[in-house]
């Protein structure tokens, strides 16, 4: 094995580490973790999540989380007291209105049992990152808390 092919494993080997990093770097869970002051807990399930930007310096993204209908009061407290900002109540029709008018190119929104209300909560995490969280009722059992992040 010459010099050239030893240089070409170790630069592989070294890619291939990078590429490593970068995947878990960019897992939901660590996302979540550098963005957010409050934690993703065992209790909420992330369904789905849409990010934005490059795998190393994510700009922005969408998440929308299961919790169970009834700890949903308690998580919406919990994330007012921690972020505290800007919040209103939504009844559904209201909601309707608020949606059409603010929602562009949003993949995940909100789709609210009829009769049932949205909160909306918009605020700044701790590093001065905009972020809104939305929750709402969409079916007997299940509540759903919809994560808006965007880099400042």
């Amino acid at each position: 094995m010459n010099k050239k092919d030893k240089i070409l494993i170790v630069v592989t080997v070294i890619l291939i580490a990078v590429l490593a990093f970068g995947i878990i770097w960019d897992l939901n869970t660590f996302v979540f973790k550098r963005t957010l002051d409050t934690e993703i807990t065992e209790d909420m399930e992330v369904i789905s999540m849409k990010k934005y930007g490059m795998l190393f310096y994510r700009k922005a993204y969408e998440a929308r989380i299961r919790v169970d209908r009834d700890k949903l009061k308690e998580k919406l407290e919990y994330t007012y007291q921690v972020y505290g900002g800007e919040s209103e109540v939504y009844s559904y029709t209201d909601y309707l209105t608020f949606a059409a008018d603010t929602f562009g190119k949003e993949l995940l929104k909100p789709d609210p049992e009829a009769n049932t209300e949205v909160a909306v909560i918009k605020t700044f995490n701790s590093k001065g990152d905009y972020v809104t969280f939305m929750f709402d009722v969409e079916n007997e059992t299940d509540g759903f808390i919809y994560i808006y992040y965007s880099r400042k």
